[in-house]
């Protein structure tokens, strides 16, 4: 079954990439909330975001690869396969050999993990609330070996430029395929 593609302009990109960085933070500092929540304070902030002007939303991003990344590539909305993306090389605090995997693969490996990890308990922390998230702040992705080199890699499709958490976290809740930003060059 082949999902529907549909395009989408950058700068809706850019807005959830912004979002999710704010999301971040309202997890971190609210431990306690429910999914319904997550999803009026996502909406809120897409809401904020898209009365901003272009220019403003560009300021809001310090890695400027990534910005000219997001500008550069015509972006779509798809469905695609955990076990097609890498992640970002040396997410958060996982060590950094991980990197070279799958979503899927860095999953099975954490299952055995030391949970005081940041990451690891920022990834738990998401599985409860992982179907509202997901729903709402698709991953970014871009195509194979446009982020990670394939030197020390496993060469896969698509590369998290934006949501490697989000993606090991709904591999671990038994998600095998999500809606992502799938950007092509």
């Amino acid at each position: 079954m082949v999902s529907e593609i549909i395009p989408v302009e950058p700068i809706e990109v850019l807005a959830s990439f912004l979002v999710s960085n704010n999301v971040i933070g309202f997890v971190n500092e609210h431990k306690s909330f429910n999914g319904a929540t997550l999803q009026r304070y996502i909406k809120q902030q897409y809401d904020f975001y898209n009365k901003l002007p272009k220019t403003i939303l560009e300021a809001r991003v310090h890695d400027k690869n990534r910005l000219s990344r997001i500008f550069k590539h015509r972006w779509f909305l798809q469905i695609v396969p955990l076990k097609y993306i890498g992640v970002w090389p040396g997410v958060g605090d996982l060590p950094k050999e991980w990197s070279a995997f799958s979503v899927l693969d860095i999953s099975k490996r954490l299952e055995g993990t030391n949970k005081t990890l940041h990451s690891v308990q920022k990834i738990y922390s998401m599985i409860p609330y992982i179907n509202e998230i997901l729903y709402l702040l698709p991953p970014i992705l871009v195509m194979g070996s446009e982020i990670r080199d394939i030197n020390n890699n496993q060469l896969m499709p698509f590369d998290a430029d934006d949501g490697s958490h989000r993606c090991i976290a709904a591999a671990l809740n038994g998600v095998e395929e999500v809606k992502c930003y799938v950007g092509l060059s």
